[in-house]
C-alpha cells in the first residue's frame, strides 16, 4: 500500500456560526477529505462557532479572545 501525504487545511473563524452548517457540508466532499486534513481556528468568537466546530468532528484550536487579524 503507498502512503500518501495530505496537506493540513487551516479554516480561520470568527463569529461564523451562521455559515458553519452550509461551509462543513460542503468540506465533506470525498475529493477535498482524501487530500487534506482540516483544523479549524476559532478566533474567539462570541456566538456559537466554537459549540458546532467541537460538535463537528473536526480538530479545533480555539483562541479565549479574538487575536485579530495575525
Amino acid at each position: 500500500m503507498e502512503a500518501r501525504n495530505k496537506a493540513l487545511c487551516l479554516v480561520p473563524c470568527f463569529n461564523e456560526a451562521e455559515n458553519l452548517p452550509e461551509l462543513l457540508r460542503e468540506l465533506k466532499t470525498p475529493s477535498l477529505t482524501t487530500r487534506c486534513d482540516l483544523l479549524f481556528v476559532d478566533d474567539g468568537s462570541a456566538d456559537a462557532t466554537a459549540s458546532l466546530l467541537s460538535q463537528s468532528g473536526h480538530a479545533v484550536v480555539r483562541h479565549t479572545k479574538n487575536l485579530g487579524y495575525g
